[in-house]
């Protein structure tokens, strides 16, 4: 059935599955990609074999290319919702243990500046989650922690000899490249949250 589809349609055929193949990854990680690619490998081993649509019709062939690149696009935002929700259960159940005995080790105390703050550096934490593209570490901007995943954590300790009510400021880098809420962040102090980051998508260094 796939000999009488025309070479041209081929080209875009395999472009547009390439496109949404790396849009689910950049999106969704390694669950998007896994379910963006069986959306793809049912269509395009299932149907022909089903033998109920004719392949060699602009219209069939176009009709069906479009409607399952459409679905595929939306395989990353519904990993993101599976692993949101598997986030909000993880936090829900953490213990204190979950921090204090992690993988940070023994850390200096940390004393507050002239000014009263004290200042962390966001390449100072542990990654915990399902990682795939995301990194806690160096990068062309600086010592930072990339969160590309969802549901993927960055952990820091901070402890320090002065008591008191400390306000917490974080500093994002956005290249607005993704939809508003794709990058949503929950901010929890002792398993607590204490803040939720809404995402707006724009540019903002720092």
């Amino acid at each position: 059935m796939y000999k009488s589809i025309p070479t041209f349609s081929r080209v875009i055929a395999i472009l547009t599955v390439v496109t949404t193949l790396l849009f689910s990854v950049y999106e969704g990680g390694f669950l998007g990609l896994i379910l963006s690619a069986v959306i793809w490998a049912f269509v395009g081993f299932l149907l022909p074999r089903l033998k109920f649509m004719d392949l060699s019709n602009y219209f069939a062939f176009y009709g069906l290319l479009i409607a399952t690149a459409v679905v595929a696009v939306s395989a990353p935002f519904i990993a993101n919702l599976i692993t949101s929700e598997k986030e909000s259960n993880e936090t829900e159940n953490a213990t204190v243990e979950d921090v204090t005995n992690s993988d940070l080790g023994v850390l200096p105390t940390d004393e507050p500046n002239e000014d009263g703050s004290i200042v962390i550096e966001a390449g100072d934490g542990v990654l915990g989650g399902d990682v795939f593209l995301s990194y806690i570490g160096e990068s062309a901007r600086g010592k930072e922690a990339y969160l590309a995943d969802g549901g993927v954590t960055a952990t820091y300790v901070v402890e320090t000899t002065v008591p008191g009510q400390y306000e917490l400021w974080v500093k994002i880098n956005d290249d607005g490249l993704h939809l508003d809420g794709a990058r949503n962040a929950k901010v929890t102090v002792n398993t607590s949250q204490v803040g939720q980051y809404n995402h707006v998508s724009q540019e903002i260094d720092g």
